[in-house]
């Protein structure tokens, strides 16, 4: 299986690996957060066999708007130390990941805020036969759960896991 972590992360696979025991396999492709973004991307692009497609809580962001990008990228410029803080808390974040925890760069918060999962390419990958498997947890903070199950409902199975957060996890 190939894994895309998440903003701030890496080899965060571990993180998951209650979930993602299931999916082994050469043919499968799992992500996390602004990885699910990355995973797809990478399926897209990709001409080699696919089975699966594994979304870990994708950052949907289709729902927000440049004002609220711009907001977060100057809180990022401003103290990224400060920034990175807050949004840990805000992912449920426990001190056992801090092995997984890497630096991130504005870069990737950009790319990661202006991503908008395209309907037109989920049903491409749906017409290669690719299956979705999208887990969100109830208690995400991070993205809008109402919004993302709607929008992935009509490409595969979402798993909304009552009480979870954005790792989910249950704290």
């Amino acid at each position: 299986m190939r894994f895309f972590s998440g903003f701030g992360f890496e080899n965060d696979y571990e993180i998951f690996s209650d979930i993602l025991e299931k999916y082994k396999g050469n043919y499968n492709i799992a992500g996390f957060s602004y990885g699910a973004q990355n995973a797809l991307e990478f399926s897209l692009k990709n001409n080699t066999r696919i089975n699966r497609l594994i979304l870990l809580s994708p950052a949907f962001f289709n729902d927000i708007d440049d004002w609220f990008i711009h907001k977060q990228l100057g809180l990022f410029a401003k103290n990224s130390k400060v920034y990175m803080k807050y949004f840990l808390k805000n992912i449920g974040f426990e001190n056992k990941f801090i092995n997984y925890l890497k630096t991130p760069d504005a870069k990737d918060l950009k790319l990661l805020l202006k991503y908008r999962f395209n309907s037109n390419s989920m049903y491409f990958l749906k017409s290669r036969g690719i299956k979705f498997d999208i887990y969100i947890g109830s208690n995400d903070k991070i993205i809008n759960v109402n919004n993302a199950c709607e929008f992935f409902a009509r490409f595969g199975i979402v798993y909304l896991l009552k009480n979870a957060n954005h790792l989910l996890k249950y704290n």
